[in-house]
C-alpha cells in the first residue's frame, strides 16, 4: 500500500485539517486497525457566499485507531463520481461503495466552467486496498433502485443492502419491496425498503427471500451486524422518524418484529445518528435528528444476548461532545467509539460564517485505553518538557510522536 503523508508543510494544513473533518453524508468504514474516510460533502465560504462542495473521490483518509495519526491515500482507476449519501462496506481487502447522490457534469463551455446536476445512482464500486486502484462493477440479476441513505453490511462473503431514498423505480415489478413517494417537493422521490444481495465471486445481484414482518421503507437509519444479526435502528418515512429496532437472523433470514418496548425507557425517534457495536454484546446509538427538528447528542447503549434486548442510556455526565447528525460511527480499538464527521448546528440555525460542520474527531471509550496510548497522549501534552529525549525512544515510537505533534497543531 502506497500513501501521502496528510500533513503538508506551510499554509496548507489548516485546509488539509478540513478535508479530514469538514464532511456530511461520508463513509467511515473499519479496515484491519484503521478507519477510511471516503467521500461526503461541505460547506465553504467564499467571500459573502457559502458553497456546497463535494469531496475529491479520488483520496481516502485513513486514521490509525493505535496511533492516532492520519494519512491520505491517493487512488487511481475508475474513480467514482463526486457523491453524498453513498454506503459503503468491507469485504476482505476491498472497500465495495453503493448509491448515493452523485454530482453529474452536464454542460462545459468554453471558458473551461461546467454546470452540472445532482441525482440519485444505482452504481456499485470496489476498491482495492492493496493497489489502490478501483473498479466499476456492472453485476448481472436485478439491479436495485437508484437511492442514498441506506444501509449496508457483510455477512458469509456477500453483501447486503437495505432501504435507501430516491426516484420511483422503474422495470421492478416483479421484486417485492415497497416504495412510499414523498408528499413534498424532492422531484418524485421517495422512501423504499428494498433488501437485496451482491454476490462479489459471481458478480451478480440477487433478492433475498425473506421471512417475517419486514421494516417498512426508511431512509437516513442505521444499522450493524454482530454475530450473525443486523440491528436496524430509527430512520424516517414521509414525516416520520421512528425509533423502532428491528433484527435479521441472517442464516435463517427470519426478521424480528420491532423491539424497541415504548413502556421502557428508550431513545426517541431520529434519523442520520449513528449505530455501532462496539463489542460482541454492546452497540452505541449516538446523535440524529429529532422528530422536532432537533439535533441530539444523547447516547444509548443496546445490550443484546441470546434472550433479551434492552435499552440503557448513558449518563449525560459522560462528555458526548457537542451535538452532531449525519456523522458516521464505528469501533477503533474493543469498547472504543470512533465518531467522524457531521453536522454540529441544525439547518435552520445556520449563519454566514458559523461553523456548522463538526471539525474534530470525537472519540467515546467504554473501556480503559491502553497503556501505550496513554503514554502517547501524555508526552503529547507534556511535549516542551519531553520533546528533548523522544530521539532516546524506539524510531518507530518518536515518528508517531512527530506525526501526532504535528496534526494536534492544526
Amino acid at each position: 500500500m502506497q500513501f501521502a503523508d496528510i500533513v503538508p508543510q506551510g499554509p496548507e494544513t489548516e485546509h488539509f485539517h478540513k478535508r479530514i473533518h469538514c464532511r456530511s453524508g461520508h463513509i467511515s468504514v473499519k479496515y484491519r486497525n484503521y478507519v477510511l474516510v471516503w467521500g461526503g460533502s461541505r460547506e465553504v465560504h467564499y467571500d459573502m457566499e457559502t458553497k456546497h462542495e463535494y469531496h475529491d473521490t479520488g483520496e481516502v483518509m485513513m486514521y490509525n485507531c493505535c496511533t492516532e495519526v492520519w494519512t491520505r491515500l491517493i487512488t487511481s482507476g475508475q474513480i467514482p463520481l463526486k457523491c453524498s449519501g453513498s454506503t459503503g462496506v468491507i469485504l476482505g481487502e476491498c472497500l465495495y461503495v453503493f448509491g448515493g447522490t452523485i454530482l453529474r457534469l452536464q454542460q462545459v463551455f468554453n471558458d473551461g466552467e461546467g454546470t452540472s446536476f445532482e441525482t440519485s445512482s444505482n452504481a456499485l464500486y470496489k476498491l482495492d486496498m492493496r493497489t489502490l486502484v478501483w473498479t466499476e462493477l456492472h453485476p448481472s440479476g436485478v439491479c436495485p433502485s437508484p437511492c442514498d441513505k441506506l444501509v449496508s453490511w457483510e455477512y458469509a462473503g456477500k453483501l447486503y443492502f437495505f432501504g435507501g431514498f430516491g426516484p420511483n423505480p422503474q422495470n421492478l415489478a416483479n421484486v417485492p419491496f415497497m416504495y412510499i413517494e414523498s408528499s413534498e417537493d424532492y422531484a418524485h422521490k421517495g422512501w423504499n425498503n428494498q433488501f437485496l444481495c451482491y454476490n462479489p465471486e459471481e458478480n451478480n445481484w440477487s433478492w433475498p427471500a425473506s421471512k417475517g414482518p419486514t421494516p417498512l421503507p426508511r431512509a437516513a437509519h442505521a444499522a450493524d451486524i454482530k454475530n450473525g444479526k443486523v440491528y436496524i435502528f430509527g430512520g424516517r418515512l414521509l414525516d416520520e422518524r421512528v425509533n423502532t429496532l428491528y433484527c435479521i437472523d441472517m442464516e435463517t433470514m427470519r426478521w424480528t418484529e420491532n423491539l424497541t418496548n415504548l413502556s421502557d425507557e428508550c431513545p426517541e425517534g431520529r434519523s442520520w445518528h449513528s449505530f455501532s457495536f462496539i463489542n460482541d454484546t454492546t452497540a452505541i446509538i449516538y446523535g440524529g435528528f429529532s422528530k422536532n427538528n432537533m439535533i441530539l447528542n444523547d447516547c444509548w447503549k443496546l445490550n443484546v444476548g441470546p434472550n433479551f434486548v434492552f435499552w440503557e442510556e448513558v449518563p449525560l455526565a459522560y462528555d458526548h461532545g457537542h451535538p452532531r447528525f449525519l456523522h458516521n460511527t464505528c469501533m477503533g480499538r474493543p469498547g472504543e467509539l470512533i465518531i467522524h464527521g457531521g453536522y454540529v448546528q441544525p439547518y435552520y440555525q445556520l449563519t454566514f460564517y458559523t461553523q456548522q460542520l463538526a471539525d474534530a474527531l470525537l472519540t467515546l471509550n467504554f473501556e480503559p485505553k491502553s497503556l501505550y496510548r496513554l503514554c502517547i497522549k501524555s508526552c503529547l501534552k507534556n511535549f516542551k518538557e519531553t520533546s528533548s529525549q523522544w530521539k532516546l525512544l524506539p524510531k518507530t515510537v518518536e515518528k508517531t510522536l512527530k506525526q501526532r505533534l504535528e496534526q494536534i497543531n492544526y
